[in-house]
This record gives structure tokens, sequence and C-alpha cells, in this order.
């Protein structure tokens, strides 16, 4: 079993389908489109549509608008934008033939009208169209007039990442991977600035699966996990299903057969339920190769077999000649009769031949060979052996050609996490150079009669200097500013410590003072010292807990515990509780709660409404009206509690949620005030995503509102959002 692997064109086609498949063009207006603004934006409007919500109806829907809006003309420049369009959504349903012929049709119309723009915005979608369908003499005739293009017109910052994207692409299939590698890596800022959803997703995923290419699993597997998450942000359900198939085939490579089954099982449920033939091929033929590791050889069967029908159903060859393949190494490995196995083989060995699909002939000519020997045939082991060897040597080339370009990847991030070290140490000697600019600066001063040109040459210098000490100034002010915000927190640790001696300090007075003003003879005495000792025993008990609850709802990580609840419910709860301690004080409690269930964690919730229940009880004044509202809107949910109390003083608006904060409000009925209850109020918020603020508005007490962002997580991706936590 050791030398069966997943081969290189398995994860090229995971990578090449999975980047044009979610693909989508960008606003499309430039050139001599001679008035045909408003359909070209009909266009957009129709890739827009398609790419929200994908499904074979639709599909025949927006073809046949595009052919009504643009085939009138057939010599005009809107014809190109129509078959460019035609091409990327037959390329988006993998109906690759139909999208070979308009893609090849459209760049030839678009060079005819000199469309020039639209050759380059559309380049990333043609190029992987012709590299994944292995057209290798059309892809590199893209690549070249793309070259020719970059010499021709001025690109901006955004053709000329397009234009690296698609030539990143070109390396990869050529496997100059650490070339695509610095590619992709240097268009990730550009679009990241721009908030470019859809490239920074898809950049994520090609750069993880380069990495993977090379054997960087750990690395690739983190940009996998940065782009699923990104996918489950926006509801990607078509680029989720992919990157769930590529995060499968990376815990295969690291021997967590287990967790890939599961991860390829998601995603072909997905592609399933969106009629995504070729993907759903693929998913099968990945998760049998995983059960074949496992050696569970009936369920690796049963996926290979459903991949071959379903690839026969289609008339895709690669689905074909890969489950067949998979169907055969499963027989080998479990000792199934040679006749039967050679059968299976020669079948896959004609198809390979055919097809041109030789990714697993290394493996299969030598089960050939050795299934051969075995039986008596050394005529026939001896010419598989033939074909073996010559095999081997081939794939000893490419991987060498891997291995080097490992290595020059492995340098390339081994140079950029010493570009971050690099930076740090060189400011100072910047400074320096600043300093010995002035200098020479001045010395050329004098000489200005002798040196005009040097002058000039310094003047430009001093513009490129001014730029670097920009850069330095501002750096000098972010580290300023980080060591004020460290000796704010010093002193705000003291503070803490003193308050905490400060208010312990009392209540351990009033016990050494009861202690010795009681009076073992008086029964009196000692039940008033008693009372004295228990209430001091008390407060001090109520300053640690309170401490004890905001510490713990620092430090403490809640992501894995929060689930699906119905918050009106623990609402209502809550002020059950507190309703008669608001009785006592004659007070009544109003509530208007809208009833939903969302993502948060319930003791924390309840930490929350209790604090502020409380605290409007009492605060308050006896024989008011303390009002609870729960209410939701399309994003957020928002819970307020109002009173009719004393309210706060407008200079305290920025000590109202400090911990031990001291505020003019007092208690309505005596009752005692740690003074940490608003703190923890505002770290168990921001704890479940949310804010809390007081409503300085409303003079007739206190009104505090807490918006938190409404989350709705289906149970699958729940899943998912646990493991990535």
């Amino acid at each position: 079993m050791g030398w069966l692997r997943i081969s290189s064109l398995t994860l090229s086609l995971s990578f090449f389908v999975f980047f044009f498949a979610c693909s989508k063009p960008d606003n499309v207006i430039d050139e001599p489109t001679n008035g045909y603004q408003a359909e070209i934006q009909m266009l957009d409007s129709l890739a827009v549509v398609l790419s929200e919500n994908f499904n074979s109806e639709k599909f025949e829907n927006v073809v046949a608008q595009v052919r009504e809006l643009t085939e009138a003309d057939t010599l005009s420049p809107l014809y190109a934008y129509g078959l460019m369009y035609m091409g990327w959504f037959h390329a988006n349903f993998q109906r690759y033939g139909p999208a070979e012929t308009y893609f090849t049709r459209a760049y030839e119309l678009a060079a005819e009208h000199q469309l020039w723009q639209l050759e380059i915005k559309m380049a990333p979608i043609a190029m992987l169209m012709f590299t994944n369908i292995t057209r290798e003499e059309k892809a590199e005739q893209l690549y070249q007039r793309l070259l020719e293009l970059r010499l021709e017109h001025p690109f901006d910052l955004r053709q000329k990442y397009l234009f690296d994207i698609s030539q990143a692409f070109w390396f990869y299939h050529q496997n100059r991977m650490a070339e695509a590698l610095e590619l992709l890596l240097g268009a990730v800022p550009y679009f990241e600035r721009e908030n470019d959803t859809f490239y920074i997703s898809n950049i994520y995923n090609a750069i993880g699966l380069t990495l993977s290419q090379t054997g960087n699993t750990e690395e690739a597997l983190k940009w996998f996990e940065k782009t699923l998450v990104r996918q489950y942000q926006q509801r990607d359900v078509q680029n989720i299903a992919r990157t769930l198939n590529n995060l499968g085939n990376i815990y295969r490579l690291q021997n967590d057969h287990h967790r890939a089954i599961d991860s390829l099982r998601s995603a072909k449920a997905i592609n399933l339920e969106n009629g995504r033939h070729l993907s759903v091929i693929r998913n099968y033929y990945n998760i049998g190769m995983s059960y074949n590791l496992l050696e569970k050889w009936d369920e690796a069967l049963d996926a290979f077999r459903q991949g071959t029908a379903l690839s026969v159903e289609h008339g895709l060859t690669p689905g074909i000649v890969f489950n067949q393949y998979g169907i055969a190494s499963s027989f080998y490995q479990m000792g199934a009769e040679p006749e039967e196995t050679l059968e299976i083989l020669y079948d896959l060995a004609e198809a390979m031949e055919s097809s041109g699909i030789m990714a697993n002939a290394l493996t299969t000519y030598r089960m050939l060979h050795e299934l051969e020997e075995a039986i008596g045939n050394y005529e026939a082991a001896l010419r598989w052996y033939k074909r073996y060897h010559e095999q081997v040597l081939e794939v000893d080339v490419r991987e060498r050609d891997l291995s080097i370009e490992n290595v020059l990847i492995q340098n390339q991030l081994e140079r950029e996490k010493a570009e971050n070290v690099f930076l740090r140490e060189t400011i100072e000697l910047k400074r320096q150079a600043e300093y010995y600019f002035i200098i020479v600066l001045l010395t050329l001063l004098l000489l200005t009669a002798v040196a005009v040109g040097f002058v000039l040459y310094f003047r430009y210098s001093s513009r490129e200097l001014e730029s670097v000490n920009g850069q330095l100034l501002e750096q000098s002010r972010s580290i300023a500013e980080q060591n004020k915000q460290l000796e704010n927190l010093a002193q705000e640790r003291q503070r803490l410590i003193n308050v905490i001696i400060h208010d312990l300090r009392n209540p351990l007075s009033v016990i050494e003072s009861a202690e010795e003003l009681m009076d073992p003879y008086d029964p009196d005495s000692c039940v008033e010292m008693k009372t004295i000792l228990r209430l001091s025993s008390e407060k001090m008990r109520n300053i640690v807990n309170s401490l004890l609850t905001v510490f713990e709802a620092e430090s403490s990580d809640i992501r894995s515990e929060m689930s699906e609840i119905a918050v009106d419910a623990i609402v209502r709860q809550v002020i059950e509780e507190y309703r008669p301690q608001a009785e006592k004080k004659n007070m009544q409690i109003n509530s208007r709660l809208e009833a939903f269930t969302t993502l948060t964690h319930d003791m924390v919730f309840n930490n929350i409404i209790s604090n502020l229940l409380s605290n409007a009880i009492k605060y308050a004044n006896p024989d008011t009206v303390i009002e609870v509202d729960l209410s939701m809107t399309e994003t957020n949910w928002v819970l307020k509690i109002r009173d009719s109390g004393q309210g706060f003083a407008q200079n305290e608006k920025d000590k109202v949620f400090s911990l031990f904060a001291k505020l003019s409000s007092q208690p309505t009925a005596g009752e005692s005030s740690v003074g940490v209850g608003l703190y923890s109020v505002k770290i168990s918020t921001e704890r479940l995503g949310g804010r809390v603020e007081l409503n300085w508005e409303y003079t007739q007490g206190a009104e505090f509102i807490c918006t938190f962002p409404l989350t709705e997580i289906s149970v699958p991706q729940a899943e998912l959002f646990q493991k990535l936590s």
C-alpha cells in the first residue's frame, strides 16, 4: 500500500475546477462598445444572478437571455461580450466542450475589436478553462496574448493583478510552483485592501493547493481553513463544497483518513444537491481512495463504482479512468483472483492510453507486471515491467522538479518571515541614514556653484527619503501608542490592586473592632457583634465572588459552548427570578419579548440580564416601573432595560462601565454595591460579539441597550464551526 498515493493530476483537477466554477467577471464597460453599455450591464447582472443561486433551470434561462441580447449582430463588439459570458456560464456548469468553443471564438473577436480590457478581465477564467481540459496549445496562445497586451497597454492596478493571477495559473500548470505562489501571494494584499471577498476567497484556495502540490500540507491547511471561514460567512455553498474536497485531500495526505472521509462526504452532499456531476465524481474517487487506505474494500469499491456509473452516464472520460483505477487498486490490494484483476487492469490501461490520462500509469503498469509474473506469464510481465520502468523515469523527473520547487517555496516562506524581522532591525539604520543625508545635503549646498547636477539629484533623493521618514514616523507613533497602552494597563492594574485592598480593608477593620468590643458575658452584645461580623464577611465574600466572576469572564473561551438558544425564554426566566425582589420595593416589571432563537451562550447571557435587572431594582425609586424589551432586526437582536431611577451624571460617561467605578447614584433601599456589575455586563456582551451602551438621551432614569449579531447556523455548519474552533 505504500506506493499508492494521490496523484498530482488529482490535486490539479481540484484546483482548476474549483476556481473557475465559481469565477465571476468584473463589471466590464470599456473600449469601443458603441452604445452597448446597457446591454453589458445586463450581462453583468445575469452573471451575478447565476452565481448567487446556481441550478440547471436558471442556467438555461440565463443562456437564452444572453443569446437574445447579443446575437442580433454577430459583427458587433457586443457579440464578443456575449461569447465571453457564454464561455464562463458553460464552464461554471461544467459543460467544457461548449465552453472551450465560446472562449476560443470570443478571444478571436475581442482581438479584432480591440477589446483588450475585456480580454484581461476574463483571462483568469479562460486560462483555467484551457488548462483544466489540458488544451496546452490554446492555454499557451492565451498566455502569449496576455504578454503582448502587457507590453502594448498601460494596465491599472487591478488589471495588473488579474494578469498576475492568470500568469500564476499558467505557471501552476507548468509545475513552476514557486513562481505561481509568489504571484498569488503578491496579489493578496491588493484584493484584501479592496475587500474583494470573491477574489480573496479564491486566491486563498489557490495558494493552499499550490502549497499542497509541493508537500507543504500544514501551510496549505491554514489557507484552506481561512478560505472556508470566508465562504461560510458569505454562505457560498458551491465554493464550500470545493474547499471541503480540498481539505479532504489534505487530511488524506496527513493520514487522517476518517476526517478526510467526513469532509469529502459533506462536499459530495452539496454537489449532489446542486447537480454538479464532475465534482460528485471527483468526490467519489477521493472517498474511495480514503477507504482504500483504511483497507475497507467494500466501501471503497462502492464509491468507485458509483463514480464510474455517473461518469459513464455523463460521458466524462477522466471520471471513468480515475474510478476504474480505484477499482483495480482495490482488487489488487485485497488479494482478488489475478485473472479478474488483470481483466480490469487491461481495460484500464487501454482507457488511459487512448485518453492520454496517465496520472496513475506508474502503479497500473506495476500491478500488471506483478500479476502477470504471479501467474507465470513472463513475456507479458516483462513487457509491462518495461512500461513501468519508463514511467518511473518520467515520475523521477517530475518529482525532482517538484522537489526543487518545494525548496524554492520554503526559501520564499522563510524570506517573508525574515523580511519582517529585517524591517524592525533597519528602523535604526534608516534614522542614521537620515542624519547622514542631512550632513551631505548641507555640504552640497555649500558647493552649489560647481555641483548643480548633484543638487538636483539629491532633491529627488530627498523626496524618496521623506517617504521613508514618514513611514518611520508612523511606526514610531505606533510604538509610542503601544507603550502608552502598556503604561495605562500597568496603572490600571495598580489601581485595581489598591481598590481591592481598600475595599477589603474596611470589612476587616470592622471585624477587628467587633472582636475587641465583643463582651463574652453580655448576650445582647454578642448577638450584635455576630451580626456585624456576618455582614462584614458577606461584603468580603461579595467582593471576592464578583472579582472571580469578572476574571472568569475575561479569560475563559466560550466559543465551543455556544448553541442555538431561545433567548426570550432566558429573559422571561430571569424576570421571574427577580420579580419578588422588585415587589419588596413595590416595583413593576413590564416586558415586551419577541420570540426567536440564535447562537449564544446561555450562562453568559443570563449574567448580562441578571446584572442589568438587579441594578435597575437596586437604583430605581420605589413605586416605579422597570421595562424590559427584546427585539430582532435583519442582522441584530437587541435587549433594552429601562428604569425610573436616579440615572447617571453627564460627567460620568467615561466611568459607567469601569471596574470599581465610584458613581453618584446610590441604592435606594440601602442595598450593597461592589462596583463590578456593569463592568461584567460590558465584558460578557463583547464576548458574545455585541456591544452595550447607555442611552444618555433618556433622562428619567437609566436605559441600557445591548446589541448582538443575529447568527443562524444549520446543523452541518455548526459542526464545522466547532471543528474550526
